[in-house]
């Protein structure tokens, strides 16, 4: 079986996933729920379902169709690879290409009752979900973990402790300014979520939620 064979393959059984599911278009961005610039190996479904391995680039799967967005640094490359594979091409930037939320919208049947986009939400970040998914029905639902079979387990690395004076202020004292901001500026709590932020405070002697 070739690679565009392989792709086809895969596209059908996420299509099978989707009618067993009732969701009429399914979205995969290039994403984590950290909204990592590079991600692992779990969450490249994208690259898994289309076969083009750039780093950037959303793919969306109707009944009939599919699509894949990515910007001009791979527009050569995203030929090569979704050849034979019937995933259309959409040159992102360029004044011709329609966006996500016009492609989906000329899936959606004039006669339909209910159209339903079907998507991982820990993928998807609020502003791709205002841009691209506003006025849709949307459903949360993970259909790699239905399909891929094999996917990468999520990686488990080590937490590394940086030393004090790598950091100026210990773990503690990073706290209580963080705090001391709190209580001066919005009085509630804040939430870090981009690993890099968070990986930032150096653990001492207590325990942070990150």
């Amino acid at each position: 079986m070739n690679r565009s064979e392989l792709i086809t393959q895969r596209l059908a059984a996420l299509r099978a996933a989707m009618k067993r599911h009732n969701v009429d278009c399914y979205l995969v961005p290039t994403a984590d729920p950290h909204n990592s610039e590079y991600i692992a190996d779990h969450w490249k479904s994208r690259e898994w379902f289309s076969g083009f391995r750039g780093s950037a680039g959303t793919l969306v799967v109707a009944a009939e169709k599919a699509a894949l967005w990515t910007d001009s640094r791979y527009f050569l490359q995203a030929a090569e690879e979704l050849s034979g594979t019937g995933i259309e091409l959409m040159k992102d930037g360029l004044p011709e290409t329609p966006d996500v939320a016009e492609w989906l919208r000329a899936q959606r049947p004039a006669s339909s009752a209910k159209f339903t986009v079907g998507l991982d939400y820990a993928t998807c970040s609020t502003a791709q979900f205002e841009t691209e998914l506003s006025g849709f029905a949307t459903k949360d639902i993970d259909l790699s973990a239905e399909v891929w079979k094999d996917r990468p387990v999520l990686p488990k690395c080590p937490i590394v402790r940086h030393p004090a004076e790598w950091t100026s202020k210990n773990a503690g004292e990073k706290i209580e300014v963080v705090r001391q901001l709190q209580r001066e500026l919005i009085e509630q709590a804040l939430k870090i979520t981009e690993p890099a932020a968070a990986t930032s405070a150096n653990v001492d002697d207590e325990t942070v939620d990150t």
